[in-house]
């Protein structure tokens, strides 16, 4: 099963492209394969295109709070809200933003997805720092348009899964780092934890047991080789995925 961690940004440029992490997931480890910088939104499109099985985890915003599209009379349901946006421009969509902001009171300028507090993520409305109204205005149309699978928001192809995440905890232990310690590591003080919150926790162990600050992390060593000289990552706990589910009574 292949994992994709995207870091994204709604103008991806040379300077500043898309990141992609890419991850293969046996059992309990997670080897990491390779990292792909993506500088076009062809790009992009071309990563969600590839045939599954993959999950990828993307942090942008799939959705809008639903307050905003209740009060503006904009479409309920995740296919049509995307399609709806999709079709304003980026002038637009900032217009009608800061018109709705301008409507509400001081201390609740902007509405949130109900997920988005304990996810301790920015209001999809915002527009500077981070730009998430325009991440979602660049991301969430091309992940409909993929045809990949959206738990709870669009059926798509089950092969394929994309995902709204969060980053949850990387941990490095003291000591070699061989995987007994990084297991260790994890039973001892992150576990019964992670378990009770739902957090993922991920933990590195070096390549060929070296310490990352000696050799570990040198570039020299090819990401994924087999024989051990990959960099392999213990997980403990449940992925923190946050979604909009469009209910009727939500």
């Amino acid at each position: 099963m292949r994992i994709y961690g995207v870091d994204f940004t709604c103008a991806p440029r040379r300077a500043k492209p898309i990141t992609v992490a890419v991850g293969v997931l046996g059992k309990n480890v997670l080897m990491l394969e390779a990292i792909r910088r993506l500088p076009s939104f062809p790009e992009f499109e071309a990563m969600l295109a590839r045939p599954g099985p993959w999950v990828g985890g993307f942090d942008f915003p799939f959705s809008l709070p639903r307050e905003l599209g209740r009060d503006l009379g904009w479409p309920a349901a995740w296919p049509e809200l995307v399609a709806h946006c999709a079709a304003m421009s980026r002038h637009e969509l900032r217009n009608i933003l800061d018109a709705y902001r301008a409507t509400r009171p001081v201390g609740k300028k902007y509405a949130h997805r109900a997920t988005d507090l304990p996810a301790g993520s920015s209001s999809p409305m915002k527009l500077v720092n981070p730009p998430v109204a325009l991440m979602f205005h660049e991301g969430a149309p091309r992940v409909l348009a993929s045809g990949a699978h959206v738990p709870a928001l669009s059926e798509g192809d089950r092969s394929r899964v994309a995902l709204e995440a969060y980053p949850g905890l990387l941990v490095f232990g003291g000591g070699p780092q061989t995987m007994t310690v990084v297991d260790n590591v994890l039973n001892r003080n992150f576990r019964a934890e992670a378990e009770k919150r739902g957090y993922i926790v991920i933990a590195p162990a070096a390549p060929d047991d070296q310490l990352f600050f000696e050799a570990g992390f040198s570039r020299r060593r090819p990401l994924g080789c087999r024989g051990g000289r990959g960099f392999r990552f213990r997980l403990i706990g449940h992925l923190l995925v946050f979604l909009v589910l469009h209910r009727k009574n939500s």
